[in-house]
């Protein structure tokens, strides 16, 4: 070929025209995210093949309701690993930021949330007690900017006590994993005590404020010679340092109850609490409608309508424990 100035030209227009078809669109798409409204999520980790399910299910409520993250909105993920102080310096970031909503999966980042605004809507999914937690004056009427879905978790854990004496009935001591400053860990350990005290029960209970509280809880307890461990869940639990309970009890022989599945997936000995990807399928049909200008005021506070019984049997024969025939009947999952 003759390479004159004319076919010089020519290649030239027809590169930029393959240059423009490749980057118009990505500029037009670059456009479009930055115009799309925000929504904060504070989670504890990134996602792991045991949550994945739980943010899958969060993500079919979003759509249940109308809306697909990246298209309608851009989802900007926090991570705090069960920190109180990351919680309440992520909250102000979103806040900065400019979010429309946050999304809270726990009492504590929920709490985190609220003291950093009190206009941008805060969904929380697995308070505890949200009443009780300052979160909202009700479920009917929650009042502020403040709603989501409740795991009930005061009043399953009178429950979780009752399971844990059927499947160690010969315990006399029976630890409780405890934050002092989760206000639902208070009340469920009220209530777990007072139950005690007709059964001639004794409760320890063991604090945990952060992960570095962890090991020596579970010391305390074994030091104790308790009969069994009930972990109550909050964002320190419910981190890295879940693996290390497990593992801990697990060496330690301890029979432990739990509030979510998959503590038990990962070797957990047992749970008892409400379907989780329930929760956050119904956490995720907020965002759509608060998007949309709903009043969180104005949307009552869900309840669980579904609880699960999960034994992990290959944990039980480790530490020497027979369940019986009767437990495992009514377990919802039984993981062999």
């Amino acid at each position: 070929m003759n390479w004159d100035a004319g076919n010089y030209r020519t290649l030239q227009r027809r590169s930029l025209l393959a240059v423009g078809a490749v980057v118009a669109p990505l500029l037009s798409a670059m456009g479009q995210s930055a115009s799309l409204p925000r929504v904060g999520l504070m989670a504890t980790a990134p996602l792991t093949p045991s949550s994945q399910p739980i943010f899958d299910a969060f993500m079919s409520g979003v759509a249940e309701a109308g809306m697909v993250v990246d298209r309608d909105f851009i989802l900007e993920r926090r991570y705090h690993g069960g920190d109180g102080q990351k919680m309440a310096a992520q909250a102000a970031e979103l806040v900065a930021l400019g979010v429309r909503v946050i999304v809270a999966p726990s009492t504590q980042t929920a709490l985190a949330a609220k003291a950093a605004t009190r206009n941008i809507p805060i969904v929380f999914i697995g308070a505890g007690d949200p009443i009780g937690s300052g979160l909202a004056q009700s479920l009917a009427h929650p009042a502020g900017n403040v709603t989501g879905v409740s795991s009930q978790g005061v009043d399953f854990a009178l429950k979780q006590f009752e399971l844990m004496r059927e499947v160690v009935p010969a315990s006399r001591r029976i630890a409780v994993m405890v934050n002092p400053e989760n206000q639902p860990h208070a009340s469920g350990l009220s209530q777990i005590q007072n139950a005690a005290v007709g059964a001639g029960i004794e409760i320890v209970p063991v604090v945990k404020r952060n992960a570095a509280d962890i090991e020596a809880a579970i010391k305390t307890a074994f030091g104790r010679s308790c009969d069994a461990l009930i972990v109550f869940d909050d964002a320190v639990t419910n981190s890295p340092s879940r693996r290390d309970i497990i593992r801990q009890t697990i060496e330690l022989r301890l029979p432990s109850m739990y509030q979510w599945r998959f503590y038990v997936a990962e070797g957990g000995l047992m749970s008892f609490g409400p379907v989780l990807t329930d929760l956050f399928k119904r956490g995720g049909t907020f965002i759509p409608r608060l998007l949309r200008g709903g009043s969180p005021e104005m949307m009552p506070i869900e309840q669980p309508t579904r609880f699960e019984l999960v034994i992990n049997l290959k944990t039980a024969k480790a530490i020497g424990l027979t369940i019986k025939p009767t437990v495992l009947a009514r377990a919802d999952e039984v993981i062999e």
